[in-house]
């Protein structure tokens, strides 16, 4: 910037411009985020306690004894991957990855904390996760890792996917 010098008092300022209303052209649609809902009871039906997007998986946004949580984004890989993935609950948890269950933590049993892993090899392109975990008495808790190709898991969330690799969206896929 080459301007005239300001006096005493007088202040130089950045505007941001941002698009407010609809979406960026080009842009993909949806919220980065993994949609949750949380229900009364283990079984992950009736009408929704609460709901929203989350950059992660935590049994904290739904507390209390007898509660079920789901969660459910999509996500791109651009070539096909090794994807491990563990689960460290109390009580039931499982992961569904395009529909198909590929990690069970006890999913309908009330129990301590337990961990489980499992690897699953998916093609490139557009893929769906879906995790439900329930409370019964006592204790709380829930971790979802993951890792690609060989990667160390951690916890998911939006940084779970590099650059180019993988994006989660809520939403279209």
């Amino acid at each position: 910037y080459e301007g005239e010098e300001l006096a005493a008092g007088e202040w130089e300022t950045a505007v941001t411009v941002r698009r407010v209303g609809g979406r960026r052209p080009g842009a993909p649609a949806g919220v980065p985020g993994l949609a949750w809902e949380c229900f009364e009871g283990q079984e992950w039906r009736g009408q929704p306690l609460g709901r929203g997007v989350s950059a992660s998986v935590s049994a904290d946004l739904c507390p209390g004894e007898e509660r079920s949580l789901r969660w459910v984004a999509h996500f791109v890989l651009p070539r096909p991957a090794t994807v491990e993935l563990a689960v460290t609950s109390d009580d039931g948890a499982g992961v569904w990855v395009d529909g198909k269950l590929v990690l069970d933590n006890g999913l309908h049993t009330t129990h301590g904390r337990e961990r489980r892993a499992a690897r699953v090899e998916l093609g490139a392109g557009a893929h769906t996760i879906e995790i439900k975990y329930f409370n019964g008495p006592g204790e709380a808790f829930l971790e979802v890792e993951v890792g690609i190709d060989g990667a160390a898991p951690s916890p998911l969330g939006l940084a779970s996917f590099g650059p180019g690799e993988a994006l989660l969206r809520v939403g279209e896929r």
